[in-house]
């Protein structure tokens, strides 16, 4: 998300002085222009609005995680910030009906 922030620094402040040099009337070719790349632009955003609403669904909320970590190695860590509550532990729950050994210097195999 933080390599987006100077893009649009940089479209925020190329776009400036054109909206102050419209104070000359505009030429003919500009107003059918204008909406033609307006419409084109909102077709887009129709088109691309479903797989972009699927990929917000399937990444979730990103502030839950750390930025990546590279590791000199060359592998790439993403921390998460808190555990979630429904992450299951990795050993499992012993059965409830399993009855726990009563030697416990014996294995069974």
């Amino acid at each position: 998300m933080y390599h987006l922030r100077p893009i649009c620094l940089v479209v925020l402040l190329t776009a400036t002085p054109g909206a102050l040099a419209q104070d000359a009337a505009p030429s003919e070719g500009a107003g059918p222009l204008q909406e033609g790349t307006r419409q084109l632009l909102r077709d887009l955003m129709e088109e691309l609005e479903p797989g972009l609403r699927a990929l917000q669904r399937r990444l979730g909320d990103l502030s839950a995680y750390y930025p990546p970590e590279v590791l000199p190695n060359g592998d790439i860590l993403i921390r998460r910030r808190t555990e979630p509550s429904d992450v299951r532990p990795d050993a499992p729950e012993p059965a409830p009906d399993a009855a726990p050994d009563s030697d416990g210097d014996s294995i069974e195999l």
